[in-house]
């Protein structure tokens, strides 16, 4: 998975072979590139931009749960409005370390079986409390009533990635 940081930064010349060299001054960057495609298979690349999330603490897997959703606004509205104070509430208490919300920007059709993604950012898979965290955002609401806004979506799929390594992230702008 690669994060790009706004739309600059995908559009833009990543001068991938000026970093390599940085990186390996003595090595043969065509040569690497070369070897590291041969030892693999691109099967897919899908681009994602962010609905919207929870600040998102460090990690060591990710939940990625996909989406069909018919009505996009009122999809989006229930997850913003409804769930994502409920995974804050996890991510309070220390359950979760981030949440966010994706709509599909590429590729896209009628072989594409889904739109959105919601993705669970976890410290480990330890069970989490989720109708309790729902009902501890939401004092005033039915947790059935709740649970009925699931029906806005159909879940496609949800797969557990673990991460092998990642870059450091840069430090915020001030």
């Amino acid at each position: 998975m690669t994060t790009y940081l706004g739309s600059e930064q995908l559009n833009g010349n990543l001068l991938m072979d000026e970093v390599f060299k940085t990186v390996h001054p003595d090595d043969d960057f065509a040569a690497a590139m070369a070897s590291t495609w041969n030892s693999r298979q691109h099967v897919a690349s899908e681009l994602w931009v962010v609905v919207d999330s929870t600040e998102i603490k460090d990690h060591n897997f990710i939940v990625v749960n996909k989406m069909s959703a018919k009505d996009p606004d009122e999809y989006e509205r229930m997850e913003t409005q409804v769930f994502k104070p409920g995974h804050q509430a996890l991510i309070d208490g220390g359950y979760r370390s981030g949440w966010g919300m994706y709509a599909l920007v590429a590729p896209i059709g009628t072989s594409i079986p889904y739109n959105y993604s919601t993705v669970d950012f976890l410290k480990h898979l330890d069970p989490v409390p989720m109708a309790e965290a729902m009902m501890s955002a939401h004092p005033d609401r039915d947790l059935d009533e709740m649970e009925n806004l699931l029906k806005l979506r159909d879940q496609i799929s949800s797969e557990t990635w673990v991460r092998v390594t990642a870059t450091t992230t840069p430090p915020a702008e001030k």
